[in-house]
């Protein structure tokens, strides 16, 4: 006989493989005094092999042992993570997303039944019954099924019909939205963000329209921070600098000069409505216009933030509408 013991939080879940008896599982709770005053225990994540009397086991009963092993290593090894860095360090979404699909198979795996679909998030709406298989904060909302998968209850991170200033806030100058547009209104510099955030991996889609101004231009915010002294990058449509795209880094309200830069395509129309779209995954960063990618490099100064819009004017005033704004998980 083989047993496999996984201790998480207040529960045991043991796995014993008996030969011919097949696989028996239990549940129980722990009562070894080692728990902090809310219950859990000071040592979540521990794994034990324990051998019956037998002098040694069948080739079944390995195999039993090392293919739950498989199941629960992965499982262990993200909720430790999660354990000692949930605070210091923002999850992506696709890492989170693991981490609770990982514990809706624990919870169903100790005998619970879905009866039907149930949300868990960050607070209020914290993670309830999933709280024993899963540590740490959420930052996402996911809806659990019956079967145990787990999806986002939206699709975007941030999104906007832009008929109203609602999820923004406007850091310099001034802003209108209405019937799907966002203009700045400011007759110099204009800056606005995003209330959502921080992000990590994501992409970021505007698509604007530049109307006047060609002697200055309109720019998009990505991993920034969210107060008027705005630190993070900006990818900007330029033409006040000769016709470029470029990348800048803005610490403390301040930008420094382009670090990536290139020139647009000839002919290309700098009044025509052009989809940009800024992907961020780790320290990689790709920046697309209307599809072709125009910028592609490594930077790792700034890991997480939110994201916004701004302009700003040189010998004339810069009109730019912008007629989307969505940011999606990578």
């Amino acid at each position: 006989m083989a047993s496999l013991i996984y201790t998480f939080g207040s529960q045991i879940l043991s796995f014993t493989a008996c030969g011919g008896a097949g696989i028996i599982a239990t549940i129980s709770g722990m009562t070894n005094g080692n728990h902090l005053k809310d219950g859990r225990s000071r040592f979540p994540f521990m794994l034990s092999w324990q051998k019956g009397p037998e002098a040694g086991f069948t080739l079944i009963e390995l195999m039993v042992a090392l293919g739950i092993l498989a199941v629960l290593a992965g499982v262990v090894i993200l909720n430790i993570g999660s354990f000692f860095g949930d605070s210091a360090k923002t999850k992506t979404w696709g890492t989170e997303q693991h981490q609770v699909s990982s514990a809706a198979g624990l919870y169903r795996v100790a005998g619970n039944i879905i009866p039907q679909p149930f949300t868990v998030g960050p607070p209020p709406l914290g993670k309830k019954v999933l709280d024993p298989y899963l540590l740490g904060q959420l930052q996402y909302t996911w809806i659990i099924g019956t079967d145990g998968s787990v999806n986002p209850t939206e699709a975007y991170l941030f999104s906007s019909d832009l008929n109203s200033l609602d999820g923004f806030t406007s850091l310099r100058g001034s802003w209108l939205a209405g019937g799907g547009v966002l203009r700045p209104t400011g007759s110099s510099e204009n800056r606005l963000v995003a209330n959502g955030g921080p992000w990590e991996d994501f992409i970021f889609e505007a698509t604007a329209t530049l109307l006047s101004g060609n002697s200055s231009g309109y720019g998009m915010y990505y991993r920034c921070t969210s107060d008027p002294n705005i630190t993070g990058y900006v990818f900007q449509f330029d033409p006040g600098l000769g016709n470029q795209f470029v990348v800048r880094k803005v610490m403390q309200g301040q930008e420094f000069p382009p670090f990536q830069a290139v020139p647009m395509p000839a002919g290309f129309p700098l009044n025509g409505e052009h989809k940009i779209s800024v992907s961020v995954q780790g320290i990689h960063h790709t920046i697309k216009v209307d599809g072709a990618t125009v910028l592609d490099f490594d930077d790792n100064q700034f890991r997480s933030g939110t994201v916004g819009t701004r302009s700003w004017s040189n010998n004339s005033f810069t009109e730019v509408n912008f007629t989307e704004f969505k940011v999606s998980p990578q």
